[in-house]
């Protein structure tokens, strides 16, 4: 009964059938029925139960039997304020005792108030009031409210719905889009660039998707499909915004229950205009997965998370829905979660005005969120099959922008994997595995599970070549030959990686261990010279092979005073003054480091301040860049060219070598 998406196809079918039964009420006469009546039971009734079946789905705490127990669901959940719901609550209560009061006096199954003078003073007075006519003003005040609650839920949509001269033109139009509509019908409506509307129109209408439509699925269609384009006219770019809700409307044809959400819900609608026309990224996943429309019509949820435990208790919901042993419906449920999450951090920067560093941040909790459960998931059927690790255990690192919590929205996922071998060095079960073997398991499980493809996407990719020698190296490595490493055969570009990383998921007291192992290496002394030196060429190999720079373009991330300068020039500062300054040790986030630095006063207040702003100017664009759906390469205006001036002028001011001999500081 409770679909896993909201279902707005109740609607219909309860507004149809509580015409029926107002049918039945005029043709008996039955304004008196404490059921059936207007303002009765069975509206309070109809009101609960459309909003369990429309939600039910997705929150299994709406899945009560009786009415009070889904009434308070609901307010809890924060569907109903609290006035509201109380208000219905006594409601049904005074309907309910007084049907109950009813049955017991006439000692039969009645719904109806008698009519007979003595009657209703019985009952008046079995109920604790004077007389009938103060019984009758109650009821009469409660049913007034009830009714007008019912109308609110089940009418607002038809209320709402566009309305004037273009919308009744554009109407018109569509009505005749089989037969003879024509361009100007459009241009007369004010449509933009009505040719060629037309054409992508009656290509939309001539689809199998649409000729395959039930008659009720018709009707929604033509109901809805001359509101947006009431909408889409209005907006400036409106030849992009129509190709863009057609797609949508072309992956939902065939699912009733979103053509119904949008007919019914004009915020919705509304909402979906808005976002569809602010970012191609945005359209392009509600295209694919329509399940977001969920996000657009719940306001509860427009806002971006808290904090990492508000995703870690979403995620605790999500997945308490679904059976916990079943690899595919706790995969489906994750890619669901993370789709949903990342939309709303999505509208919270193009519309709640949100910090892209924020936004970065929230992308990294989500990561980490996911990468914890999966781990647990990978870990307990490895440890089904082949027994316990006993005193051993598994760390997972994230490295470069997901550990320093600045991911994007497409940001795939640098990781390491550490492990202790346990007492035994091998696991205790029937199958035995020795300690490498069975956490490389855990692992292969884990990286399978991020990058399997489900109805609702895939969650991540994971890039593995920060690991020990790389590409050649293990997958997985124990924490001593991790640190051995370091030590003796790791590069400076590899020990600069170290700067950011941190540990996520798996075992607590191995991360401790690495965290141990990380400022043993970041605080070893070094030559500082020798350390630019290495920093500056490795930053030009990685420009001339990376940079997507070309005149009057700029890449954000690798071009000439991009983020990648300004992070290897932080991590240059690192290992160069780790060793006095262990505060920086603790920093990974950019904006973090930068603060540290200047607290240490490696960088002058002035420079600190400036850096600071570079970076925010950066990322923010960057993150611009993905929500419209365009590469990170960008116009130089002002305000890039003078973060890129204060990043190159910190290179030279800090004695760090130019990764290029010809560039020019000049921040006047």
């Amino acid at each position: 009964m409770y679909r896993r998406y909201f279902d707005y196809t109740a609607f219909e079918g309860l507004r149809e059938m509580k015409a029926m039964i107002e049918a039945e009420v005029q043709r008996r006469e039955l304004a008196d029925h404490l059921k059936l009546g207007p303002g009765g039971i069975r509206e309070i009734e109809f009101m609960v139960q459309l909003q369990q079946l429309i939600r039910g789905g997705r929150e299994p705490e709406l899945r009560h039997r009786g009415l009070l127990p889904a009434l308070a669901a609901l307010q809890a959940q924060g569907h109903l304020e609290a006035l509201r719901a109380e208000a219905l609550r006594a409601a049904y209560l005074q309907l309910r005792r007084t049907e109950n009061r009813l049955q017991m006096q006439a000692e039969a199954q009645v719904h109806s108030l008698p009519e007979g003078g003595f009657d209703r003073y019985r009952l008046a007075r079995g109920l604790g009031y004077a007389n009938y006519a103060e019984l009758s003003a109650a009821l009469d005040q409660q049913r007034a409210m009830v009714r007008a609650e019912f109308e609110q839920v089940f009418e607002s949509g038809r209320r709402a719905a566009p309305s004037g001269e273009r919308h009744a033109l554009l109407v018109d139009y569509w009505r005749q889009i089989d037969r003879d509509a024509r361009a100007e019908m459009l241009m007369q409506a004010g449509v933009p660039q009505p040719e060629q509307a037309h054409a992508r129109l009656q290509e939309f209408a001539r689809s199998s998707a649409r000729a395959q439509l039930s008659a009720r699925g018709s009707a929604r269609l033509d109901r809805l499909l001359p509101a947006l384009l009431d909408a889409i006219a209005q907006r400036a770019d409106c030849a992009a915004l129509l190709d863009r809700v057609l797609r949508l409307l072309h992956a939902v044809l065939r699912r009733s229950s979103y053509l119904a959400l949008l007919d019914e819900q004009p915020a919705a609608r509304q909402r979906l205009i808005d976002t569809m026309c602010a970012s191609t990224w945005m359209a392009e996943r509600v295209a694919q997965h329509p399940l977001l429309l969920d996000d657009l019509l719940d306001t509860r949820s427009q806002g971006a998370p808290e904090s990492v435990d508000a995703i870690d208790a979403e995620c605790e919901r999500a997945l308490q829905a679904v059976d916990g042993q079943d690899p595919e419906a706790v995969l489906l449920a994750l890619n669901e979660l993370r789709q949903s999450v990342a939309f709303r951090i999505a509208r919270a920067t193009l519309f709640g005005h949100q910090a892209a560093a924020q936004s970065a941040r929230q992308l990294a909790w989500l990561a980490h969120v996911i990468v914890q459960r999966l781990l647990q998931f990978a870990s307990r059927e490895i440890r089904a099959q082949h027994g316990e690790l006993s005193g051993g255990g598994l760390a997972v690192l994230a490295y470069g922008s997901f550990g320093a919590a600045e991911l994007g929205f497409n940001s795939d996922l640098d990781l390491v994997f550490l492990y202790q071998p346990g007492e035994r060095g091998e696991s205790d079960g029937v199958r035995t595995l020795d300690a490498q073997r069975y956490c490389s398991r855990i692992v292969q499980k884990l990286l399978s599970l991020l990058s399997l493809q489900t109805t609702a996407g895939r969650l991540y990719e994971a890039d593995l070549r920060l690991r020990p020698d790389g590409s050649k190296g293990m997958l997985v490595s124990t924490l001593q030959s991790f640190l051995d490493y370091q030590h003796e055969r790791a590069w400076v570009w590899e020990q600069q990686a170290l700067v950011r990383a941190r540990f996520v998921a798996g075992e607590v007291e191995m991360g401790q261990r690495f965290d141990a192992a990380r400022r043993q290496v970041l605080q070893r002394p070094r030559e500082q010279t020798e350390v630019f030196r290495e920093v500056a060429a490795m930053r030009t190999r990685m420009r001339a092979a990376h940079d997507r720079s070309r005149e009057p373009l700029f890449d954000l991330k690798q071009g000439e005073g991009g983020l990648v300068d300004l992070e290897f020039l932080l991590q240059a500062l690192v290992l160069t003054h780790a060793a006095q300054v262990p505060a920086l040790i603790e920093a990974r986030e950019t904006a973090e480091l930068i603060a540290r630095c200047g607290e240490a006063e490696l960088l002058s207040a002035e420079q600190t301040e400036q850096a600071l702003a570079a970076h925010g100017v950066l990322l923010a664009r960057g993150l611009a860049c993905t929500l419209d759906g365009r590469a990170r390469i960008v116009q130089v205006d002002a305000s890039i060219e003078q973060a890129r001036c204060v990043i190159r002028a910190l290179w030279q001011a800090l004695g760090l070598p130019s990764p290029d001999a010809e560039s020019a500081v000049s921040c006047d």
